[in-house]
């Protein structure tokens, strides 16, 4: 199965997408037979094998569960091995918008590296359009050549062994959209425009992380008849929503009056179990009538209006519930500057 083919149940020789926990992902090949081991337990992938995607499957002893999910570009971005510093998901959905790919788009991308944003492109332009995809490292290339292969990308994305700096980017032709991560950009820009749509408007993406790069791009854009050039940066910050349960006023109040109230109660079970001790061991006790028993000793409850000990679902009804938001802390920022450029069509000679 491939990420642009996604049936609704697993089967063997599926890749799926094992949701270890928040942000954390492993890439797992269903074989029959085979376990999958984590610190959160261990999976026989037989139990994977015909559930549906989504489905949460509990380890084995029930210790603990995952769940298990289609593959797609952003899980893949999440969990893929890094032969190189990769295009996140908040710089590739940009990119892709900027550069106003679509089904059918025709697309080069220097500087495939480990696949991520490759795999975004091949699933944007669909079986209908092309991505042209170089790499001058000869290893990456071929371990991102087999994943997108395996991934079903085979007859979208065209991946090349190439430095296009020295060697220009054959045979891509009619080209929309131009993504550029490379070392040294400004020497493949020259050579762009012959592999460009004909009388069409094309545009171009460069990833630079230094602002040293981004200063000589620009200069060579200038120089080569872009225009309307832009550098920006992307910032991303998550905003959560959650449930929270209501805690009134008169609830904390009641609460700290019930600890008190537990704590003499507390005080007053020793002293009895104290005495309770002293006649078990006084044979000739002085007190009338029968000795209390421990069990007639009363045990005060605390007050708990919200479930303290239980295992509560979120939105259970025995409570009151209200929906709070808030976002993260830490902004994630500055993986590269992105530098957007168009190249319009020259316009017709005027006849004289």
């Amino acid at each position: 199965m491939g990420f642009l083919d996604l049936p609704n149940v697993i089967s063997e020789g599926d890749l799926v997408m094992v949701r270890l926990g928040k942000s954390q992902f492993k890439p797992v090949t269903m074989q029959s037979g085979e376990t999958l081991h984590t610190r959160y337990g261990s999976y026989p992938h037989n139990d994977m094998i015909g559930k549906p995607y989504g489905s949460q499957i509990p380890a084995m002893g029930d210790k603990g569960f995952v769940h298990v999910l289609a593959p797609t570009p952003e899980l893949w971005t999440l969990s893929l091995p890094h032969r190189t510093q990769i295009v996140y998901t908040p710089d590739a959905s940009y990119i892709v918008q900027r550069l106003e790919i679509r089904p059918g788009s025709k697309v080069i991308e220097a500087g495939t590296g480990s696949g991520s944003f490759t795999h975004a492109l091949g699933r944007t332009v669909g079986t209908s359009g092309d991505v042209w995809t170089f790499e001058f490292h000869e290893v990456r290339w071929e371990a991102a050549k087999v994943e997108l292969e395996q991934h079903g990308y085979k007859d979208i994305v065209h991946s090349f062994y190439r430095d296009v700096c020295s060697d220009g980017f054959q045979p891509a032709s009619g080209v929309h959209a131009v993504f550029l991560d490379l070392p040294k950009p400004w020497l493949a820009i020259p050579s762009l425009p012959q592999y460009l749509e004909l009388g069409g408007i094309s545009r171009i993406c460069c990833f630079s992380p230094c602002v040293e790069q981004v200063i000589e791009t620009i200069k060579t854009l200038k120089e080569c008849s872009w225009t309307q050039i832009e550098t920006v940066e992307v910032s991303c910050r998550e905003w959560i929503v959650r449930k929270e349960m209501r805690r009134t006023l008169e609830d904390v109040l009641k609460r700290q009056e019930s600890f008190r109230e537990r704590r003499s109660a507390i005080q007053q079970r020793k002293r009895k179990l104290e005495e309770l001790e002293k006649q078990d061991d006084d044979d000739d006790s002085s007190v009338v009538g029968s000795p209390p028993n421990k069990d007639d000793i009363p045990y005060v409850d605390l007050y708990n209006p919200w479930g303290k000990g239980e295992r509560i679902v979120k939105g259970d009804d025995r409570f009151q519930w209200d929906i709070f938001s808030a976002g993260e802390r830490d902004i994630k920022s500055h993986t590269s500057f992105l530098t957007f450029a168009v190249l319009a069509p020259a316009p017709p000679k005027m006849k004289t």
